[in-house]
């Protein structure tokens, strides 16, 4: 690369470097990745102060000509970019819910956003080491974390989602899915109020649970998703529910052969997989679903549709949406993501 310096001109050197660097980049001379110059070598190699490098350098960086990676110098970025607005997508597990609200996301925003998924599979340590340094590249980053008390441990170190929220810089910061971090000054944060919803459902199906003599709640708490949803809480709303309904509790961690099966049962199931044991007994049984056996299942999927199950589930399309509609209407805050009731055959 070489910068041509002119004396005696109006455009203040700073300028002139920031010019030069952006029409070698454009022309190909620097190329995608390639390692630029330390503030130090730059100013030596071309007689400049240190000063006036550094603050071409930063107003690059502002354009996104080049990107400064801690602990290894400065790049040249993808000059594909610069016009864009830059998202990176942090999800620290993929399942279908998370990839739901990735796919709304991306469909709601046009090519003026270019955005970069990731999933770092709890690994905290490899999100501090790799993508943290590279954040100055990117206008804002969503996380969709599934709680803040997750560590992952490394042989040196341990961080928490906590920890690489708290790194995020608040005017870039997007929080999905989750409401326990204290994100006052985020740019803004869409949360579900899990129990909340779930309660206020049921009080309003009411009339619909009334033919039921027993809830029996089916949810398996060594899972991942116990992380999730505060289920001690949970179950301290159902024993107030079923008092005030008059209706008996049963609690299970999961479904099997010798689940205890009775006509007049109204099932509150969380795991598919629970789901699907609990089908293959009542059909042995000879029970009919929505007349002597209830069912009412959380998020709702493909097989629920075709099976006509009844569900409490968050809207995740709608979260999606609901974020790519802040980021382009520049909307800080923090918004409530409700939870919605799909009345089906099996109540």
């Amino acid at each position: 690369m070489q910068i041509n310096i002119k004396d005696g001109i109006s455009s203040p050197i700073y300028l002139q470097i920031v010019n030069e660097i952006i029409e070698n980049t454009s022309s190909g001379k620097l190329k995608m990745g390639e390692k630029m110059l330390s503030i130090n070598k730059f100013s030596e190699k071309y007689k400049l102060s240190r000063d006036t490098v550094e603050k071409a350098y930063n107003i690059l960086k502002k354009k996104k000509v080049i990107i400064g990676i801690k602990g290894k110098g400065t790049y040249v970025n993808n000059l594909k970019l610069i016009d864009k607005t830059n998202i990176l997508f942090l999800i620290n597990t993929s399942n279908p819910y998370k990839t739901k609200v990735y796919s709304s996301f991306v469909k709601s925003l046009n090519e003026n956003y270019q955005i970069n998924l990731f999933i770092f599979n709890n690994n905290e340590p490899f999100v501090f080491d790799t993508l943290i340094g590279s954040l100055n590249k990117y206008d804002y980053c969503i996380i969709m974390p599934h709680s803040k008390s997750t560590y992952t441990e490394n042989l040196k170190y341990q961080y928490s989602l906590n920890d690489i929220v708290d790194r995020i810089p608040n005017e870039k910061l997007i929080i999905l899915d989750n409401n326990d971090y204290k994100t006052e000054d985020c740019f803004f944060q869409i949360y579900q109020d899990n129990i909340h919803d779930f309660f206020n459902i049921l009080k309003f199906s009411k009339l619909q649970i009334s033919k039921y003599k027993r809830l029996h709640f089916i949810a398996q708490l060594e899972t991942d998703y116990s992380n999730y949803t505060d289920y001690s809480a949970i179950l301290f709303e159902l024993q107030k529910y079923c008092s005030n309904n008059n209706l008996h509790l049963k609690v299970s961690d999961n479904a099997s052969s010798n689940t205890d099966i009775n006509l007049g049962d109204l099932f509150v199931i969380f795991e598919e997989n629970d789901l699907v044991k609990l089908l293959n007994l009542i059909k042995t049984k000879k029970l009919s679903i929505g007349k002597d056996i209830g069912i009412i299942s959380y998020n709702d999927t493909t097989l629920k549709r075709y099976l006509n199950i009844t569900v409490i589930s968050p809207n995740y399309n709608k979260m999606g949406e609901m974020a790519a509609e802040m980021i382009v209407n520049k909307t800080r805050g923090k918004l409530k993501n409700p939870y919605t009731f799909i009345n089906r055959y099996s109540l």
